[in-house]
This record gives C-alpha cells, sequence and structure tokens, in this order.
C-alpha cells in the first residue's frame, strides 16, 4: 500500500494532508469476499509530533455498503477534547460496480456542505475515459477540471489531456503521454506538455526505473527549461522479503546533488497489512519525526465460487479470492484453442501484467496473479481470444 500522508500542527498544512488522505484512500474499494491473509481499512489515527511527544491530530473511518464497497470516509481532527468532523467523501457506483462519484463535503459547525464532485465515464470495456471535477458554488454545480483519456488497442492508456473551465468553455491545460516497456509493457516514462495558447510544449517527464521483477525502485521527475532536462525530484523505494514496500525516501535536486526531504517509513503485519506509518523531514542532518500513522484492518468470510464444468464457450469466471493479498487465482474456459492474451490493468487502463499471451488449447485454465508489488485499489483482468473479450474488476488491499 502506498500509505503517503503527512500532517502539521498548523491549519494550511493540514489541509494539505487531508487532500493527500483522500487521494491515497479512495482506492480503499471494497468487495464481497476476504482473503484468508488479509484485510480491509476501517480506521487511520493520524498523530503529531510536538517535538516532546506524539499528540493526536485526525482520525479517518470507513463505511461500507452491502457489497463492501467503499461509500464514506468520514475525516475528523481532535478538537483538544473531543473529535470534530471536518470533512466526508462520499463515493457511490454503477451497476457493474465501477466508481461513478466521488462527492466531497465540509463540516461548516451544523451542516455538511457540498464542495467539490468528481463524476467518471468509462467506455464499453470498462476502462476510464473521463474524470469531471465540479465545484460548488453554494447554489450550482460549476466545471472545473476535465481529464479526458486514450487508450491502446491493449487498453494501456497513452494519453491524458487535462482541460480547465474558463469563461463558459474548456480550455486546453496539460497533456500527458505514456511510455511503456516492451517486455513487460510496465509504464517507464510519462511526459507533460503545457499548452501555450498555440500549441503543446514541454514541461516535464518522470522516469520510472524498476527491477527485474517490474518493480519500482526509482521515479525520477524532470523539468524542461527550454533546452534541457533539468532534475527536479525523485522517489526511492525500499521493499522487504515479502515485497511490501517499506520505505519510501524523497529527495529534491540543488544543483549539484540529491537532498533528503521526506522519508515514509511502513511496519507490515504478518498478513501483509500496513498497520504502521511513519513520516520525518530532514532538518539538513538528521531526520526528525513528523506524523505516524496507525491502520486498523477488518477481515471478511471468504465464500466459495462454483467451478466449470462444461467446454463449450468461452466463461472468464471472477477471481478467488477477492478482494486478495498479495494473489488470487483466475480461472476461464475456452471452447476452442486460440491465441488468447490475459493481462492485468490499474483503474486507469494502465497494464500492470501479463499473465498470458500465447495460443492455448480448449479447454479450462487457471493462473495466479500476485500482485506482491502493487499498491492497494481496483484492477482489471481482460481476457481476449479471438473475437471474445471480457473485462472483470477484482481488489487488492494489503
Amino acid at each position: 500500500m502506498n500509505c503517503k500522508t503527512s500532517i502539521c500542527v498548523t491549519k494550511i498544512v493540514f489541509f494539505i494532508i487531508i487532500a493527500n488522505l483522500i487521494e491515497l484512500h479512495a482506492q480503499f474499494y471494497i468487495a464481497q469476499e476476504d482473503t484468508q491473509n488479509g484485510g480491509y481499512l476501517s480506521k487511520s489515527f493520524g498523530e503529531v509530533w510536538n517535538g516532546s511527544e506524539w499528540e493526536d491530530g485526525w482520525q479517518c473511518i470507513y463505511s461500507y455498503d452491502g457489497n463492501w464497497n467503499c461509500i464514506k470516509e468520514l475525516e475528523q481532527i481532535w478538537g483538544g477534547a473531543d473529535w470534530v468532523d471536518d470533512i466526508q467523501v462520499i463515493w457511490t457506483y454503477d451497476d457493474n460496480g465501477n466508481l461513478e462519484e466521488e462527492l466531497s463535503q465540509y463540516w461548516d459547525g451544523g451542516f455538511w456542505m457540498n464542495e467539490e464532485k468528481i463524476t467518471f465515464t468509462y467506455d464499453a470495456n470498462e476502462y476510464l475515459i473521463e474524470e469531471l471535477e465540479q465545484e460548488w458554488d453554494m447554489s450550482a454545480w460549476v466545471n472545473s477540471r476535465l481529464y479526458t483519456w486514450y487508450n491502446d488497442t491493449t487498453g494501456n492508456d497513452t494519453v491524458r489531456i487535462q482541460e480547465r473551465w474558463r469563461n463558459n468553455s474548456w480550455v486546453k491545460f496539460y497533456k500527458d503521454v505514456y511510455y511503456y516497456d516492451d517486455e513487460n509493457e510496465d509504464k517507464i516514462l510519462e511526459i507533460r506538455y503545457k499548452w501555450d495558447g498555440a500549441d503543446w510544449v514541454l514541461e516535464e517527464r518522470r522516469f520510472r526505473n524498476r527491477d527485474d521483477n517490474g518493480e519500482e525502485l526509482e521515479k525520477l521527475w524532470q523539468s524542461w527549461d527550454g533546452f534541457n532536462w533539468i532534475n527536479t525530484e525523485r522517489r526511492l523505494k525500499t521493499y522487504d522479503v515479502n515485497y511490501n514496500c517499506t520505505i519510501e525516501l524523497w529527495q529534491e535536486w540543488d544543483g549539484a546533488y540529491w537532498v533528503n526531504t521526506e522519508k515514509d517509513s511502513f511496519i507490515f503485519d504478518d498478513q501483509n497489512n500496513c498497520y504502521e506509518e511513519l513520516l520525518q523531514s530532514w532538518n539538513g542532518e538528521n531526520w526528525r519525526d513528523s506524523t505516524k500513522i496507525t491502520n486498523t484492518w477488518i477481515g471478511i468470510t471468504t465464500i466459495e465460487q462454483n467451478p466449470i464444468t462444461t467446454v463449450n464457450t468461452y466463461i472468464l469466471s471472477q477471481n478467488f479470492p477477492n478482494p486478495f493479498n498479495p494473489s488470487t487465482t483466475i480461472k476461464f474456459q475456452m471452447p476452442n484453442a486460440k491465441f488468447t492474451t490475459l493481462k492485468v490493468y490499474t483503474v486507469l487502463g494502465e497494464e500492470v501484467s501479463t499473465l498470458v499471451s500465447g495460443k492455448l488449447n480448449q479447454g479450462n485454465h487457471t493462473y495466479i496473479f500476485d500482485g506482491k508489488n502493487l499498491a492497494s485499489g481496483i484492477y482489471y483482468y481482460q481476457l481476449v481470444a479471438g473475437d471474445y473479450r471480457e473485462v472483470k474488476k477484482m481488489i487488492l488491499l494489503r
């Protein structure tokens, strides 16, 4: 789980961190089944270091519907004597379980007030193709940002365009172009362009360096100064023997050297759930404690699925267990031999794994997907065999 959050005693920094929390915990969409070695986040508790001891800072509490989709995140801050409501995020889903709307509200002391709404649109393959952000002006929803995704034939997202609402029309702002390696089709490069009113001009690029297992070891940010690419920031990751990310080290480029800025350390239980995170900032000589986050996890009873008994048509079964941590089984049947691909994608259409790419015989087939190097969240697996194509959703939760 990529538990990237931070907090400070000042109100301004607090709200910056709450935004990070929303970005992280929006990925905790819970489904029907549990794994035997996993769990689901029910509460996050944040403490702030005041220089001599830890003080209560904030907490996030999660609610779920009957299908174990996460439907609400309630964020509260410590008022000195009791917890005070601050922000809530409400999620709704379509009939296929896809996230349809995210509504953010803030507490004004007496009522929950609308703040922001995000609406998600999918294509026929259930790939996300549009994200509309709107802000509440106390009487109606007003357009703010529009993100449009474009995918290649394999489902990888290749381009994302951001537009902003100006003078009652959409104005181009950013364009992100994504590139993948040839072997595993892992995303390795992102180039950002900014609209100058007439054309797209270079602004930033982001490299991902991975090990032989596809795990991200480094993400490097560079900005374009008009002539050269200039280092700006990088993130280094370290993993344990179970491939859980235990350290994220953030550094900034000072023109000659990489300088430490922030370090996030994660501790996992024997079920690979992140139960504690420590955030520290670099003061020039030493790491200084900033925030400690404690997570509480719950488990749901595992249920059985019906086995495949006939082989006269294509059937792609729901993965089991689901949610899973870190591995799950995917079964399908084929009525005849075909060149077949079975791939796994993120909710944005980014390919993260190829389980099958070759000719398979008629019959039942079983494959194990291992998500040990992936963050918690929704993923899709797609089976393609000739003209047959089917996509199903699965959920990885650490």
